[in-house]
C-alpha cells in the first residue's frame, strides 16, 4: 500500500470514524472510469465503421468493372479486380496459347494405366454368361443385374438341397388366403394348415412392434399369433432379423420357426395333401396385396 493511499484512509477514518464512505467513493470513481472507457471504445469503432462504409460507397460510385466478365461491381470483393471467386479463379488464354497447348497434347503419347494393362492380359469373366468383365467392375462376379439374380437363385437352390429343404415350398413362393388366414408364402401356408387340422386357433397378426436398425426406427409385424404367442416363419437369419428378436418386448413371447423347424409342418402337409399343397388357397391375394401402393 502506498503512503498516499494510507494517508487518505487515515484521514477518512479520523473524519468519519470508518472507511465505508472512502471505499464507496473509490468504487464510484472506478465505475465511472470504466463507463467512460467503454464509451470511448464505442465511439472509436463507430468512427472506423463510418470511414469504411463511406470508402465503400465512394468505390461503388466509381463503377468499377470486373476484369473477367465486365460486370459493374456493387460490392468490394477480394482485391477489387473481380466480382466473384469464379471470375478470380478463371484464366483467359489467348488463341496462340490455346493452339500451342493443343499441339503439345496431340504430339504427346497417352500414358497407359499399368494396372489396366496387367488386367487385360488375364481378365476376369462373368460366372454366369462368361462375358469378359470390364476393369471398373473387376471385383464383381457377374456382368449385370440379370446375371446376378440368376447366380443368387442358383446359390439359394443349392442351399435348399444341401440342407434337405423342400424346393417346392420355397420355389413356388405363392401367397393367398386359406380358411380366412392370410399367408405370404407356402411355408406359412403349411404352418397354417397344420394348425387348423389340429384345432389350433391361428390368426394373422396385425400388431406391430418398433425396433432400431441403422439409426432408424422400423416397424416389425410378426406373422401369426396363437394364444397370445407370436410366431415368425423365417428362412434366413440376417442382422435385421437379429435386431427384431433382440428388441422384441420382454413381456411378449416370440417364437421363430426357422428352416429346420418348418420341416415338421411341411412333412405333415405333403404326406396328407401332396407336394402341390400350395394350390389349396381359397383366395389368391391377401388384403395387403390389393392395397394401393403409397
Amino acid at each position: 500500500m502506498s503512503a498516499h493511499v494510507a494517508g487518505c484512509e487515515a484521514w477518512y477514518k479520523l473524519k468519519y470514524g470508518n472507511l465505508d464512505k472512502y471505499n464507496q467513493r473509490k468504487l464510484n470513481l472506478s465505475e465511472s472510469a470504466k463507463k467512460s472507457n467503454k464509451d470511448k471504445i464505442k465511439l472509436y469503432y463507430a468512427s472506423l465503421l463510418d470511414k469504411k462504409s463511406s470508402k465503400l460507397n465512394n468505390w461503388i460510385e466509381e463503377k468499377h468493372t470486373c476484369e473477367k466478365c465486365g460486370k459493374i461491381m456493387t460490392e468490394y470483393y477480394g482485391s477489387g479486380r473481380f466480382c466473384s471467386r469464379a471470375c478470380a479463379n478463371s484464366h483467359t488464354l489467348s488463341e496462340y496459347t490455346k493452339k500451342k497447348i493443343s499441339a503439345t497434347r496431340k504430339n504427346k503419347p497417352i500414358k497407359e494405366n499399368k494396372n489396366v494393362v496387367e488386367y487385360l492380359k488375364n481378365p476376369k469373366h462373368c460366372v454366369v454368361c462368361n462375358k469378359e468383365l470390364d476393369y471398373s467392375i473387376r471385383h464383381r462376379k457377374t456382368c449385370s443385374d440379370k446375371c446376378y439374380r440368376e447366380l443368387f437363385s442358383c446359390i439359394r437352390t443349392k442351399y435348399i438341397e444341401d440342407n434337405g429343404l423342400y424346393r417346392t415350398a420355397i420355389k413356388t413362393y405363392k401367397y393367398g388366403v386359406y380358411k380366412g388366414v392370410e399367408c405370404d408364402s407356402s411355408w406359412e401356408l403349411a404352418f397354417v394348415i397344420y394348425c387348423i387340422d389340429h384345432n389350433i386357433e391361428v390368426r394373422r397378426n396385425k400388431q406391430f412392434f418398433e425396433y432400431m436398425y441403422d439409426n432408424k426406427v422400423h416397424r416389425y409385424f410378426p406373422d401369426f399369433i396363437i394364444d397370445g404367442v407370436y410366431y415368425e416363419i423365417k428362412n434366413f437369419y440376417t442382422d435385421v432379423v437379429e435386431a427384431k428378436i433382440e428388441q422384441f418386448p420382454e413381456d411378449k413371447t416370440l417364437k421363430i420357426v426357422d428352416a429346420n423347424s418348418i420341416k415338421y409342418y411341411i412333412n405333415y402337409v405333403t404326406d396328407t395333401y401332396g407336394n402341390d399343397f400350395y394350390n389349396m388357397y381359397d383366395k389368391d391375394k391377401p388384403s395387403w396385396k390389393n392395397a394401393p401402393v403409397a
